[in-house]
């Protein structure tokens, strides 16, 4: 917490270490203080959101690389009166690594799967869709908004609640086995009857985060 003079007034014990802070800091002029954010502006900002009254958001980084949520907003005292800004720091460094692990999966899979020509789905061991393949969509003439992040056993009002199937995917995600040349027949709502070989197992982990793949054969006309 800071006076409208920018001079230390409150701080808690995690903000210690990232500003260098100790008790006889409470009263000195934040310009005094060295701390390890990328931000050397930081002043300015404060007395920005003082000047016009409004909360301001970033993500900045300190000097070694570890991520943050910066929040300054005005302290408003009892009287309702603007008396300094408040600056909150949160730490979103886990949330940041595994937003770019993702990325790194993502790029990875879709690459991976594009050169199928057979619809393939890419889940997570929640059995949640990460990515399917234009084969997929165009085959259960899907969109992505529709399948994405959701469970495969919602996607499309319950259609691929199938028993066997969910059995069967269960099984992948308790050990390291393979559901290979898995036969499942199913009338959809959208194109009718299918009778569909699928494969799924497990895929090499990527970043430390484990995926599902499923690709599904139509095979309809054969049977």
């Amino acid at each position: 917490m800071l006076g409208g003079d920018l001079r230390i007034r409150q701080f808690t014990p995690a903000v210690e270490g990232i500003f260098n802070l100790i008790s006889t800091d409470v009263g000195r002029p934040l310009s005094d203080i060295n701390h390890n954010l990328n931000m050397p502006n930081l002043e300015q900002h404060i007395l920005d959101v003082i000047r016009t009254l409004s909360l301001k958001t970033q993500e900045i980084q300190d000097r070694e690389g570890h991520w943050y949520e910066l929040r300054i907003r005005p302290y408003r005292t009892f009287e309702n009166k603007i008396d300094g800004a408040v600056v909150v720091l949160v730490d979103i460094d886990q949330l940041k690594s595994s937003n770019a692990q993702l990325s790194d999966v993502r790029n990875y899979t879709e690459v991976f799967i594009e050169i199928s020509r057979e619809p393939v789905l890419v889940m997570n061991l929640d059995l949640r869709v990460f990515i399917a393949n234009r084969s997929f969509y165009e085959m259960f003439q899907v969109l992505p908004i529709q399948t994405e992040q959701r469970s495969i056993f919602e996607l499309g009002n319950g259609q691929w609640n199938i028993p066997l199937l969910r059995s069967q995917l269960e099984k992948i995600v308790a050990s390291n086995t393979l559901v290979q040349d898995f036969t499942v027949e199913h009338n959809f709502e959208q194109i009718g009857r299918k009778v569909m070989q699928l494969n799924a197992r497990k895929m090499p982990a990527i970043s430390n985060t484990q995926m599902i793949i499923l690709s599904i054969k139509d095979i309809t006309d054969v049977c």
